[in-house]
């Protein structure tokens, strides 16, 4: 996967846009920052935004590699042993959640998410950024919903127990874990959450090139292969 942004005088907001505005982000307003102090605000927030992105990428190769192992397990024990481990697929299928929910943001950065381009090719720079202001309004909106009633359907579920995480620990320790479903259900609003900061800051991105009249932006979508 290619790296963070450019860091620039802008790099902490920078580093959130997709990877197709990032050089034309920092060069637009790598200009307007000049006095040290603002350098230096600058540098902190493009380095919070390299460490968001580190952050995102241990904890993804992370839990792929717990979900491959414990099924790893769960096959040899199945086949070799002619035993089954009864909470291996549900512990992957929690763990495959979170990873989704987590790598959204990241996702539409580098470009990755499905998108339909045919009507904005056929349309000049400044109406295509029309259409993607107009579009990403309506995508925040609902972000926005996702991640305030994601959280409050998860607290709907406080009570409620991980089944997996209670059979390991009385299996065990002896007792149950007693960890709430609501750690798995929150989920849905932490990854909402993410990729609203995401779509806010191309859309911030995209007003200022619109008002500047800015030139267009030569690069193309990074092909998944290619990260």
């Amino acid at each position: 996967m290619t790296g963070p942004g450019p860091v620039t005088a802008d790099g902490g907001f920078c580093g959130l846009l997709p990877e197709t505005a990032q050089r034309h982000c920092g060069e637009a307003t790598g200009e307007k920052l000049a006095d040290e102090g603002s350098k230096r605000h600058a540098l902190s927030l493009a380095g919070l935004v390299r460490w968001y992105e580190r952050t995102m990428r241990f904890a993804a190769g992370l839990l792929m590699a717990m979900i491959v192992v414990i099924m790893v397990v769960q096959v040899a024990a199945r086949y070799g042993f002619n035993a089954s481990l009864i909470w291996a697929e549900e512990l992957c299928r929690y763990l495959l959640i979170w990873m989704t929910f987590l790598l959204l943001g990241m996702a539409y950065r580098t470009g990755a998410l499905i998108s339909f381009d045919l009507v904005p090719l056929m349309l000049s720079t400044r109406s295509q950024r029309v259409l993607r202001l107009l579009t990403s309004i309506p995508v925040l909106c609902f972000l926005v919903l996702m991640t305030w009633y994601g959280w409050d359907y998860a607290s709907r579920f406080v009570h409620q127990t991980i089944p997996a995480l209670d059979f390991i620990s009385d299996y065990l320790f002896g007792r149950p874990a007693g960890l709430s479903i609501r750690l798995v259900y929150v989920s849905v609003s932490v990854g909402s959450g993410l990729l609203a900061l995401h779509v806010l800051a191309d859309t911030v991105h995209t007003l200022l090139a619109l008002i500047r009249n800015a030139p267009e932006e030569p690069h193309p979508p990074v092909p998944i292969g290619e990260q």
